[in-house]
């Protein structure tokens, strides 16, 4: 879904943090800017 609808899952995001996984919450974010959940960016 983050990568279909990005601006409704930031905001989701946003809204829900406190009830949220810190974890899910921090994986998702950083796949939101990098595209990927380690954050890594791929390619090389």
């Amino acid at each position: 879904m983050a990568a279909r609808r990005p601006d409704a899952v930031a905001a989701y995001l946003d809204r829900e943090t406190d009830s949220l996984p810190a974890v899910a919450v921090r994986e998702t974010r950083i796949k939101l800017t990098t595209g990927t959940k380690s954050g890594k960016r791929r390619g090389g």
